[in-house]
């Protein structure tokens, strides 16, 4: 599809939890894997949308929205695996360090993105967005696991 020309733009789902619309994953990869998509259109100077930024919901801890009960593509079982996913990297973040910030860093911080569709409920998360835009680069821990494709176990409630 990137190479045939046809298209200028297209939305990838990019994410911590999934990342594999930029990165070439591994063999055993346990995700959708969307072949590093991202590289592909760089390619072709094709522009690249960010989608799932925060993987439904599950990177920020809310609750799953109203479309996540209704969709087949992104289903309930997804979401809350990919909560319990998402609470085993917020262990790997410095104290102090949000996973919100981390995720919206990770996605803005690839300069082979044109933009990222983000959406936001409530205008705190806006703030808190922007604030995490000034936060450090992101541990290379944090990083190390991302790139692995290493399923996360669930984090322990109350850590």
């Amino acid at each position: 599809m990137a190479s045939s020309g046809a298209f200028d733009t297209i939305q990838t789902p990019y994410n911590l939890l999934n990342p594999s619309a930029g990165l070439a994953m591994p063999p055993d990869f346990a995700e959708a894997d969307y072949g590093n998509i991202i590289d592909a259109c760089a390619d072709q100077d094709m522009g690249v949308f960010a989608i799932r930024a925060f993987a439904g919901g599950a990177l920020l801890g809310s609750a799953p929205s109203a479309h996540t009960h209704r969709t087949p593509f992104f289903p309930l079982a997804l979401y809350e695996r990919d909560r319990a996913r998402a609470a085993g990297l917020a262990a790997l973040l410095p104290p102090g360090r949000s996973l919100q910030a981390a995720a919206l860093r990770f996605v803005l911080d690839d300069s082979r993105l044109s933009s990222a569709i983000i959406g936001f409920r409530t205008s705190g998360e806006i703030e808190q967005a922007v604030a995490g835009l000034q936060s450090p680069p992101l541990p290379g821990r944090l990083l190390g696991v991302v790139r692995s494709g290493i399923p996360l176990p669930p984090h322990p409630r109350g850590d």
